[in-house]
């Protein structure tokens, strides 16, 4: 995965690989990592975008990726995929709600905490927005989100 200009991207280093096939039938996934998992949906951008996603995904990962390029140059040949922001949002939401009556309150703080710090300041502010607009109308009072 590649962070760049904002957005996260998923390239393939190795063209139409079975990952690649299932992202485009279903347009979601999940990033495993040290035992998370991020639910994600995502959306192949166009060949004339692929150039700086891809030069950028060489800069960061080339050392390990440099010889499928060299042997596939073209950038046509590489599906990138963006992931899209809105669902980061959702899949951090929904996470922190699970996280629910497990482990002692400072606990899911925590854990709480490293879920919110996946999103951006705006995503933060939007996610915030979500969280007031449902529950005022609920009739809740909306409790303080860690910045």
């Amino acid at each position: 995965m590649l962070e760049f200009d904002g957005q996260r991207y998923l390239i393939a280093p190795r063209d139409d690989t079975q990952w690649v096939r299932n992202l485009r039938a279903t347009g979601r996934g999940e990033l495993r990592r040290r035992g998370y998992v991020e639910s994600f949906r995502a959306t192949e951008i166009a060949d004339n975008e692929k150039p700086r996603v891809i030069e950028a995904y060489l800069v960061r990962w080339g050392y390990q990726v440099k010889g499928y390029f060299k042997a596939l140059p073209n950038p046509a040949d590489h599906p990138v995929f963006r992931i899209e922001r809105r669902a980061l949002i959702e899949t951090v939401l929904k996470e922190i709600i699970e996280l629910g009556g497990e482990g002692s309150e400072d606990e899911r703080r925590k854990q709480s905490v490293a879920l919110l710090r996946q999103l951006s300041v705006e995503e933060r502010v939007q996610l915030r927005t979500l969280l007031e607009t449902a529950r005022e109308r609920a009739g809740e009072i909306p409790p303080s989100l860690p910045s």
